[in-house]
């Protein structure tokens, strides 16, 4: 495996880490100081839980945070690409 192949898959990595537990505990928190404390059961474990069991079902909301990070980063790389790929085309303006 090379060495920018490794890079990429950690990159992978950590946005997936992000999206199931870092953006997930920040909006537990978020939801806990402006809504109200969590009505379920253990607090952020039972939320979190929550989170997964639901995107484990396909709720869309529930996929949409938890990959939101990795759908971000697609973005702005296919939007490079076709950038990069534009400005170097030949014929084109």
């Amino acid at each position: 495996m090379t060495q920018t192949r490794k890079k990429h898959l950690l990159n992978i990595l950590a946005l997936l880490v992000t999206g199931t537990v870092i953006i997930p505990l920040g909006a537990y928190l978020v939801g806990h100081y402006v809504v109200g404390p969590y009505e379920g059961d253990s607090g952020p474990a039972g939320y979190l839980g929550t989170i997964y069991l639901s995107a484990l079902r396909g709720d869309i909301t529930a996929l949409g945070l938890i990959l939101a990070p990795l759908q971000i980063a697609a973005i702005w790389a296919i939007g490079l690409w076709l950038y990069r790929r534009k400005r170097v085309a030949p014929g084109c303006p």
